[in-house]
């Protein structure tokens, strides 16, 4: 099965650099109606929450640290849980237009022979009711902030840095770089390194993992032919593996090195050199070796996590995304839990409970599953990562595994819907 290959990515919206200082028109129907929430941060958590929350009529003050909505980093994997959410928002049109849709997820082992895969594709929305759909990180912040940008219930204020919440006229005040936020709640979208988690007594902190990721992408025509298709493929050896999936309708190929690393700094896209890469990949199959060979571009990515079972909550303010349970990217959930959260928060918020209730129930609602998340999470990296011996029985059960008992243990992850109601 062959998936479409939609067409090129449509333009990125043009940089914002004032914040849009009219006041918010207002959000129209629905039981939010009359109600604002202040969100700190324009990622793909804070804008998705926004977008949920100006559905439901609530007026949302957006406040993001740059001075425009340009991200750096390479691809995402947009599982249909995921999706399912962002189709909801309306935005399954656009995404259209900056998506591919993979038709398998293949898993090789350190010979580079494929030991299983996992059908995509038109068997994914047969069975969990929403395509799987890959795209470079950039192309889904700029569907987003198209959408915020034009809904009359959303005010961007770009340039303007998070500095702390607390207890405010209208319930809570969020303090920016550029004045001060009021709404009934704020909702900290500031990412792993969040400067508000710290108002909350006993919240987690970011640690480190001892992994590393170099990511980049390369233009597909300048790769071997052979090893450029519409599928994921995920190669493991002993303590590292290597991550690669079409992106930007195939005409781009991500590729994400992960293996073990003491270096760290709070950064996720400093600079690093082709010797690294070459030098890890002296053990990979030739044929990976020769892909990786022809990448340049590479950036390091240590990864950082953020424990799920701590507080992400209290009176008027409410941790969500990488603020709240920052993951290893090994079950490629990341993205998928911060879209996930904004739909569940939005839906506690206009359920017409008191605000610390809502944010209470949210947290509730959402932290067993983001624990459960981040398990497999770990037990993937430990898998992917096995020794020579222990690898070989991986890969035996593997390959006596069927494509049917592969999907059905992903049915839980992928099949997940949001709450229904208002």
């Amino acid at each position: 099965m062959t998936a479409p290959v939609p067409p090129a990515p449509a333009a990125r919206p043009a940089a914002n650099a004032a914040a849009r200082t009219a006041a918010p028109a207002p959000a129209g129907e629905g039981p939010g109606s009359g109600r604002t929430v202040v969100v700190a941060g324009g990622g793909i958590a804070g804008l998705t929450t926004a977008l949920a929350l100006a559905q439901r009529g609530f007026s949302v003050s957006l406040a993001e640290r740059t001075t425009a909505f340009t991200e750096v980093g390479a691809g995402l994997q947009i599982s249909p849980n995921a999706y399912r959410v962002l189709a909801g928002l309306g935005l399954d049109a656009d995404l259209a237009n900056v998506m591919t849709f993979p038709e398998s997820v293949d898993l090789h082992g350190a010979s580079g022979t494929r030991l299983a895969r996992v059908p995509l594709g038109g068997q994914a929305t047969a069975r969990w009711g929403a395509p799987y759909g890959v795209l470079h990180r950039a192309d889904l912040i700029a569907v987003l902030a198209r959408a915020a940008l034009a809904s009359p219930a959303i005010t961007v204020h770009t340039g303007m840095r998070a500095l702390r919440a607390a207890p405010g006229p209208a319930g809570m005040r969020l303090e920016t770089s550029g004045g001060p936020l009021d709404g009934e709640a704020v909702i900290a979208a500031d990412g792993v390194w969040s400067q508000l988690r710290n108002a909350l007594s006993g919240a987690a902190t970011a640690r480190q993992t001892g992994r590393i990721a170099y990511r980049t992408t390369v233009p597909a025509e300048a790769l071997p032919a052979g090893l450029v298709d519409l599928r994921v493929h995920a190669h493991m050896f002993p303590d590292a593996h290597v991550i690669r999936y079409p992106i930007s309708g195939g005409r781009q190929i991500n590729i994400v090195v992960v293996t073990a690393s003491p270096w760290f700094v709070e950064d996720w896209s400093s600079p690093a050199s082709l010797d690294e890469v070459n030098t890890l990949a002296r053990t990979f199959d030739s044929d990976l070796q020769r892909l990786l060979a022809g990448a340049t571009g590479w950036t390091r990515w240590p990864l950082a996590g953020v424990p799920a079972d701590a507080v992400w909550n209290d009176a008027g303010l409410a941790l969500i995304g990488d603020a709240a349970h920052a993951t290893l990217p090994f079950a490629a959930q990341g993205a998928a839990m911060a879209i996930e959260d904004a739909a569940v928060l939005a839906h506690h918020l206009a359920a017409g409970r008191s605000v610390p209730g809502a944010l209470a129930a949210y947290a509730a609602a959402r932290r067993p599953r983001a624990q459960r998340i981040q398990a497999l999470s770990e037990k993937n990296g430990q898998i992917y990562h096995m020794g020579a011996l222990t690898a070989l029985a991986r890969d035996t059960a593997l390959r006596l595994m069927s494509e049917d008992a592969l999907m059905r243990r992903l049915d839980w992850l992928y099949g997940w819907r949001p709450p229904a109601g208002p």
